[in-house]
């Protein structure tokens, strides 16, 4: 078996030509360099000289599992060493449960990260998910465990599911996920850890983690990353910044110096002024603002969420989903005497690798018609967002970052989704869906006036939450940044500063935002 499985996987990343090694990290090839890319990782790991063994303290567990053919094991592997540099006893998790189903191609995966792992045992003790059993029944599992099966669908498609255009994907998904839950409850009955880190929190088995650490009192952080950067969450998902309301607290009760708060605030209008004009390192928007070819203006903007993306998995709250949201809101809407809506497609999904299969404008021309007072503005569209925020009279977001800069810059939000800044103070956060609806007239109405403490804290919000959560380092498992990190030995990464903001975050259970705001203030780090 091990033999065919070998075979296999070369047979599936193919032999490196000239070509291939010059081109190495192009996101359009990724998948068939992962034979590749273990071989390199074994040579960085190779390097690595652990500190003496110990037995103190509580294990520290890290999860490695298949991650559609990327570098992330590798990546849960280095974290796992750097924690154990800094004196922890790591023990890897590694699931071979095989998501979504036992395949050619996961199965090599599989094999692959066998192999590295019996190479580094000796360093770092694993444990098969697969050795562990446990329970499932519970009242609420299947529910929960559907709603991790639409989640996944919906990544995997790249659309929303309801109903769901492929239910054999959907079955796979459910029945792959009721296999491995019981297994991760063993795990957490038979082992105790002082944390778990596992990549994502959404995809693949990694929510059922989070489900199960919930039920034993376990803390499981988690670890987001796109190209040139990275978020953690010390507890909860990575990228839906769950950290932030404890990091928002933290910096408010800290006894802030005015002088401290003034700087945050001033750093995070910089910040905003370079994300208005295209200049800033995510680069969202394609033109500058005051741009030829401009909407007109619209009462009110709805600014959506890239609906596969795990930022807004699992996030409605009022709402069944989002063609509910967006549809009831519109009709709610045009049912007034006036008022205009630009619905905004998020401007990211212009670029291939972000765009996916909603189709809500087609949606909203069956229900709608081309009705003058609703425009739809699509991903490519030459158009500022930031145009549409100064125009608008009122906001309504699901859980996008511009509710909190529509905020800073005076313009009233009413938020519909469970976001990582509703509890905090400076948004309209209904109860209900006749309240959400009630506020919306009134915002219609101009009703709804932010007051200064509010762009205060929203002001201060953004400085936490782009400004200083997200940690921009070339360290990070998209298989670009992997070539550059692996090439280096394992002690010059460990030494960088941004790679040890990440694991102080997750090993000593500090918010990252709290963590770089306060190294920013010692004048360790620029922002």
């Amino acid at each position: 078996m091990r033999t065919k499985l070998k075979e296999r996987l070369r047979e599936i990343t193919g032999r490196p030509t000239i070509s291939a090694v010059s081109t190495r990290g192009n996101l359009d090839h990724y998948a068939a360099e992962f034979g590749e890319t273990a071989k390199a990782f074994r040579a960085f790991a190779h390097q690595w000289r652990p500190p003496a063994a110990t037995n103190q303290g509580q294990i520290t567990g890290v999860v490695v599992t298949p991650w559609v053919s990327t570098p992330v094991p590798w990546y849960s592997l280095a974290l796992a060493m750097g924690l154990a540099q800094r004196g922890r006893r790591v023990q890897i998790i590694w699931d071979d449960s095989s998501f979504p189903e036992v395949d050619d191609q996961v199965e090599a995966q599989n094999y692959a990260i066998h192999e590295v792992l019996e190479a580094l045992n000796s360093q770092l003790p694993y444990a098969p998910l697969s050795a562990f059993q446990g329970e499932l029944g519970r009242p609420e599992d299947w529910r929960r465990l559907q709603e991790l099966a639409e989640h996944n669908t919906t990544w995997t498609l790249r659309a929303a599911v309801r109903p769901t255009p492929d239910r054999a994907l959907f079955e796979s998904y459910l029945a792959n996920l009721s296999r491995a839950l019981p297994r991760v409850r063993g795990l957490l009955r038979q082992q105790r850890f002082a944390y778990l880190l596992v990549p994502g929190g959404i995809r693949g088995t990694s929510g059922l983690y989070r489900w199960v650490g919930e039920e034993a009192g376990t803390r499981v952080a988690t670890y987001d990353a796109n190209l040139g950067v990275v978020q953690v969450a010390t507890e909860g998902v990575a990228a839906q910044q769950s950290d932030l309301p404890r990091a928002f607290q933290i910096f408010l009760s800290s006894q802030v110096e005015e002088s401290e708060r003034q700087n945050a605030i001033a750093e995070a209008q910089r910040h905003l002024d370079l994300r208005i004009e295209g200049r800033d390192r995510a680069r969202y928007q394609s033109v500058p603002p005051m741009a030829d070819g401009q909407a007109a203006d619209s009462d009110v903007l709805i600014p959506l969420n890239v609906e596969h993306d795990a930022a807004a998995l699992g996030r409605h709250r009022l709402f069944e989903d989002t063609v509910e949201w967006v549809t009831a809101t519109t009709a709610h809407i045009l049912e007034q005497p006036e008022g205009t809506i630009a619905i905004r497609q998020h401007p990211a999904e212009r670029h291939p690798h972000e765009r996916g299969q909603f189709g809500l404008e087609r949606i909203l021309d069956e229900r709608f018609g081309q009705n003058p007072r609703l425009t739809f503005i699509p991903a490519a569209a030459p158009i500022n967002t930031y145009d549409l925020v100064a125009r608008a009279r009122l906001i309504l977001p699901f859980v996008s970052t511009i509710g909190i800069e529509a905020v800073a810059l005076g313009k009233p939000t009413v938020v519909a989704g469970n976001s990582c800044y509703s509890d905090l103070g400076f948004v309209w956060r209904p109860d209900t869906r006749q309240e959400y609806l009630e506020l919306v007239s009134r915002g219609l109405r101009g009703e709804l006036a932010v007051s200064s403490e509010q762009r205060e804290r929203a002001w201060l919000c953004y400085y936490l939450t782009p400004v200083c959560n997200r940690i921009w380092t070339r360290f990070t498992p998209q298989p670009p940044d992997f070539w550059t990190w692996c090439s280096q030995k394992p002690t010059d990464v460990f030494a960088d500063e941004a790679v040890q903001d990440i694991l102080t975050a997750v090993d000593e259970d500090v918010p990252a935002a709290i963590i770089r705001h306060q190294r920013h203030m010692r004048g360790q780090i620029a922002l």
